[in-house]
């Protein structure tokens, strides 16, 4: 049995090598290659195949969870039923605690189920040199660099963006894995006079600042919580490409609706039933301040605290929760389209490398 687990693992790992060698390159060939004249002539029309092939690229990522039996239940608002406000259209600041590997794909694969959300990702700088760097950097995703980080820049890059429809940035403010932070946030509480936390650590506030900037327009904090099956042992995205892990990930959704600057920010008006977990918070926008982050984080405590110490309490409260699922006719769609395009690309390079060693060789 163990032999047949391992042997089903390694299958399962090399079949998401080979799916990226197909997508990740079409992705990039359609967008820089065939789509560069539309991008040219016409940006708006670009972004908008570019968005769908970005779509359909997160979703094949989503897939290797979904196949693997990794389900994911979001808790909370739900974001596709939050309604403009005085004709704004909602855009999103999401802000997630961060634990292992595994979040971004899951949270990738938690966003299908909210396809009107155009996504813009604040992540690592490291990110960019991984197999997903490409495209991260073609969606005109925003590599954060610690050390070379410049106030201002995260908001002249979002207020460049070729594509201004984005209307949900994608942000792990504590700034690393949770395992590896645990010391420097400790420090921090010591020096700051601060309580130290166990389940998350103390959230940087840069960036974050940054992106609730009045020019950028966001309407709501969204405060997302990743609840893992065991904190101390977190899905990794190996065991998401091994698929030997099934076990359910809850997301807790928590929302923030920014009204103007006032000195009331403790109203609260439920969405539809009045529900726990369908209630839709107001703050003040002057109110987004670092107090105002730790705050939240110390909330975010409790509320992981809560999970883990009493889950029968906790699904009461929340609800059980909605599965996020896939489609596997859309899923299988994707994979024909990428696989012709890479079949049409060879076939094009090899048709080229025969008529120029015809040409210098004949």
């Amino acid at each position: 049995m163990k032999l047949f687990t391992c042997l089903y693992g390694y299958i399962r790992f090399l079949i998401v090598i080979i799916q990226n060698i197909y997508v990740i390159p079409c992705y990039l060939v359609i967008n820089w290659v065939f789509l560069l004249p539309l991008r040219l002539i016409k940006p708006s029309l670009f972004y908008k195949i570019e968005n769908n092939l970005y779509s359909w690229t997160l979703y094949v990522v989503s897939s290797w969870s979904w196949l693997a039996g990794i389900q994911v239940f979001e808790l909370g608002v739900n974001l596709s039923e939050i309604a403009p406000n005085n004709k704004r259209k909602p855009k999103f600041l999401v802000v997630s605690n961060h634990q292992s590997t595994a979040d971004v794909p899951l949270v990738m694969y938690n966003m299908t189920s909210h396809p009107e959300l155009i996504k813009m990702w604040v992540i690592s700088a490291e990110f960019k040199y991984t197999n997903f760097g490409p495209v991260s950097l073609t969606h005109e995703d925003y590599f954060l660099s610690q050390k070379r980080y410049v106030k201002g820049d995260l908001v002249k890059h979002c207020l460049g963006l070729g594509d201004q429809r984005k209307n949900c940035y994608v942000l792990f403010p504590e700034g690393g894995f949770r395992y590896k932070r645990i010391q420097t946030s400790d420090s921090f509480a010591a020096k700051n006079g601060l309580p130290s936390l166990k389940r998350v650590v103390w959230p940087r506030y840069g960036a974050f600042e940054e992106l609730a900037d009045v020019r950028l327009g966001v309407t709501h904090i969204v405060d997302l919580t990743i609840l893992y099956a065991d904190q101390d042992k977190t899905l990794s995205i190996i065991d998401i490409a091994k698929g030997i892990r099934r076990e359910p990930v809850y997301f807790v959704y928590r929302v923030f609706e920014l009204d103007c600057d006032d000195d009331d920010d403790d109203d609260v008006s439920p969405i539809t039933d009045g529900s726990p977990q369908n209630e839709l918070r107001h703050t003040a926008r002057n109110r987004l301040n670092l107090e105002w982050l730790q705050n939240l984080w110390k909330e975010k405590e409790q509320l992981i605290e809560d999970f883990y110490s009493d889950q029968e309490n906790f699904f009461q409260t929340y609800g059980n929760g909605r599965p996020i699922d896939l489609s596997y006719s859309k899923l299988f769609f994707i994979h024909i389209f990428f696989i012709s395009i890479m079949t049409a690309i060879i076939l094009s390079l090899y048709t080229l490398y025969i008529l120029i060693a015809h040409v210098l060789f004949s």
